[in-house]
């Protein structure tokens, strides 16, 4: 490709990125938009016209099936002289599929993904070509390690990928292989280095980081991570993301009840026969018999979902005057303050609260300490002490 390698001149090659599906999909897509910055190419929004696009596919639905093919053709439209390139779990596990899509050029497995530079060096092949290996034989995480990470107010640190589990309704161990861990002096290394580049909050991501750890040589825990992480403070706040129920022992809620480093939150997901999901190609669950009728679903989702608002409803009032701490995201309206003016900024507490905070000096990525009133609408706002020193500048 054409990319500019001159320090001082602009990039002339654009490149569009469309990313689908888990935060493990994200943090992918974000290793290759920066080794792509780094070699001097210019990221430009999907939605604009580019001399490549990648399309990071998901294919945990037969619906994500769907929206892969439907982004690939708009990215064809868009551009049909483009280098389109197609990654993702929808490529690793149907390629010749993919491949048959009009103005597909490159289908890239999973495995490959980190050799993404190589394939552009090569250029835009003549006719679509496939470079999907068997998942099963890789033993180390492609993907690791950010040279920059500007795009979110949180870092992600992936430390984990591929799944044992062989659920009956899932088809992520085909996609991602079986389950390999980066080394916790590795992960740590990775914590410090965000740091120092300016970020307060980390949150580790996998496909399966419960089980994070398994396989290595001796076997490893994700609770010994976390204990090092608690022990070492590399970072001033780490979050956790997905852990099944049977992960979450005993050891590992008393070293979340007194840490300083790690989020008091953990996103426990449950999964049953009553719960509504799209039956997807290739996995048993999809074949057999019995299925819940789609009314029944219907009817238990909405009072799950019921039950949920009302319990957020009532976790929500229990913290009105507690201190927290607030990681700010987003702006929103200008307010008055007596003779001042103050932006009210969207962020998420430790405990994953979202808060509105009213401020004159924020900025997307700062702490803010505040105590906590309860809206009107059942919202919380974030009231900072006058004169207190924020978070942010002791870390």
């Amino acid at each position: 490709m054409n990319e500019t390698t001159s320090e001082n001149a602009a990039p002339t090659t654009t490149v569009a990125f469309a990313t689908l599906g888990c935060k493990a999909n994200q943090y992918d897509s974000s290793y290759l938009e920066a080794q792509l910055q780094a070699r001097r190419f210019r990221l430009v929004d999907f939605k604009e016209k580019a001399d490549i696009y990648i399309i990071n596919t998901c294919t945990v639905t037969d619906g994500a099936d769907l929206d892969s093919r439907n982004l690939i053709r708009r990215a064809n439209r868009r551009n049909p002289e483009a280098f389109k390139i197609v990654t993702g779990c929808y490529a690793q596990t149907k390629p010749g599929e993919v491949a048959r899509i009009e103005g597909v050029d490159l289908v890239l497995g999973n495995d490959k993904k980190a050799k993404l530079l190589d394939y552009l060096e090569m250029g835009r092949p003549e006719r679509p070509m496939i470079e999907v290996d068997n998942i099963f034989l890789q033993t180390e995480l492609e993907t690791f390690g950010m040279a920059s990470y500007s795009r979110n107010t949180r870092a992600f640190v992936k430390i984990q990928d591929g799944c044992n589990q062989f659920c009956s309704f899932c088809i992520i161990p085909y996609a991602r292989g079986q389950n390999r861990s980066i080394s916790i002096p590795r992960v740590l290394e990775e914590l410090r280095r965000l740091s120092e580049q300016g970020f307060c909050e980390a949150v580790l991501t996998g496909i399966h980081i419960g089980t994070y750890g398994h396989d290595q040589e001796p076997a490893n825990s994700l609770y010994n991570l976390l204990k090092a992480i608690e022990e070492t403070r590399p970072i001033h706040r780490v979050r956790v993301s997905s852990i099944d129920p049977e992960e979450v022992s005993d050891e590992m809620v008393e070293l979340f009840a007194g840490a300083k480093v790690l989020c008091p939150h953990l996103h426990i997901p449950l999964q049953a026969g009553v719960f509504p999901f799209s039956p997807k190609r290739g996995t048993r669950a999809a074949k057999m018999l019995g299925q819940v009728p789609p009314q029944v679903k219907k009817a238990y989702a909405e009072r799950l979902r019921e039950l949920s608002e009302a319990k957020i409803r009532n976790f929500r009032r229990g913290f009105a005057g507690a201190e927290v701490e607030v990681l700010l995201e987003g702006t929103g309206d200008v307010c008055q303050n007596g003779d001042r003016s103050e932006t009210v900024w969207t962020g998420f507490s430790e405990n994953y609260l979202p808060v509105e905070v009213a401020t004159e000096s924020g900025f997307r990525g700062k702490l803010v300490r505040c105590r906590l009133e309860l809206n009107t609408g059942g919202s919380l706002a974030g009231k900072s002490y006058p004169g207190r020193k924020e978070a942010a500048e002791g870390i």
